[in-house]
């Protein structure tokens, strides 16, 4: 009983210390971007997950670029990661998002959009992205509808400058 009780608490301390560090980290993310000029906020950031992930919830989050202009906002992002394979980050938009940019503005929703991303000590070693139904509409009338819509970004193994890209799309 004592083996087991000492486990869960070192367990709970691993938990308690990686939550920590990612909230910081994430802190210290939107201190660097607004320092470079960028406007980077949210109204709330939780951290949730115990006892295996390290999940963040971001509401009301907003990321412009000084330099093009673009603007990302969504009401909710959310970001899970297991505790024990930190370098392997899910994402998932379950609300619309908008994306402006010089061109107009267009409102991103769908269902099952999600994305994983992979890294190691070189950077990214893969991104692959889905969503069973994306629809994308502009704020002049334009719109696009897809579904089953997968995308993969996979580093090359004999060369850490190329990677290997795929695009599907079930129906357009």
């Amino acid at each position: 009983i004592f083996m087991v009780i000492a486990v869960a608490v070192m367990w709970s301390g691993h938990w308690f210390y990686a939550s920590w560090q990612v909230r910081s980290s994430t802190d210290a993310w939107f201190e660097a971007r607004q320092t470079a000029g960028w406007t980077a906020r949210h109204d709330g950031l939780s951290v949730s997950g115990f006892p295996n992930r390290v999940d963040r919830t971001f509401t009301n989050l907003t990321l412009r670029e000084p330099g093009s202009g673009i603007t990302w906002q969504t009401p909710r992002f959310d970001v899970y990661a297991l505790s024990y394979r930190p370098r392997h980050v899910i994402a998932a938009w379950p609300e619309p998002q908008t994306l402006t940019t010089d061109q107009g503005t267009w409102t991103i929703d769908g269902e099952g959009l999600a994305a994983s991303l992979v890294s190691d000590t070189e950077g990214l070693l893969r991104a692959d992205a889905q969503a069973e139904i994306l629809n994308l509409s502009r704020d002049d009338g334009r719109a696009l509808a897809l579904a089953d819509v997968a995308a993969a970004f996979h580093r090359v193994p004999v060369d850490v400058t190329c990677y290997r890209l795929a695009l599907t799309a079930g129906s357009l």
